[in-house]
């Protein structure tokens, strides 16, 4: 881009001067800070200066963006996988090994599949020594979504089936109401077991 640093401009809005600059691709005529022009010339090493648009296309396009390099994103991915500014402590949770979902369960990161699994649904593939069918779910014997001990898992055929434990655990649960095993506290609004 050419620069005219003989013709100057006072623009009233911020008191600075700038200089006529015409850009040496497509010829786009701007005033810029003879700062800007500078500090561009000594950040890539040229006298070359360009508009906005040109430049762009000049230097982040092909050989000129060595980010855009297969090497490079395969060294910058390595150097930083697992570790990134954007994420809590800085951890990248596609990689953390454990994670719990807003639901309560817990997430295994699969390093075969390249993405988390529920935990139950592990613990039970490598039991039965078998992927899980799409249908099949795994029943939390105690209703605690953590605890992914195998003695607290139950393989289901389907939902339906998943459903009818829930269902079967809720009748218990008001026929206890019904025989005086469990009291509402009006008071606090919750279920108390009497003991």
């Amino acid at each position: 881009m050419t620069v005219d640093f003989s013709c100057t401009v006072m623009d009233f809005t911020d008191g600075k001067t700038r200089h006529k600059k015409i850009c040496d691709i497509c010829g786009k005529k701007s005033y810029v800070i003879r700062y800007d022009i500078l500090k561009c010339r000594r950040r890539r090493n040229t006298i070359n200066d360009y508009c906005q648009p040109c430049s762009i296309q000049v230097y982040n396009t092909g050989d000129g963006n060595p980010a855009k390099r297969k090497d490079v994103r395969e060294k910058i991915s390595k150097a930083t996988r697992g570790i990134s500014k954007n994420f809590k402590n800085g951890k990248n949770p596609r990689f953390v090994k454990v994670k719990q979902t807003v639901n309560g369960y817990l997430l295994e990161w699969d390093d075969m599949l390249q993405r988390h699994i529920p935990q139950h649904r592990l613990i039970m593939e490598r039991f039965l020594g078998r992927k899980l069918f799409k249908a099949e779910q795994v029943h939390h014997i105690d209703g605690n979504k953590i605890n992914n001990k195998l003695n607290n898992l139950y393989l289901t055929h389907d939902a339906s089936e998943h459903s009818k434990l829930h269902h079967q655990l809720q009748s218990i649960a008001f026929e206890a109401v019904r025989n005086n095993i469990i009291t509402f506290d009006y008071k606090d609004g919750i279920y108390k077991i009497n003991g």
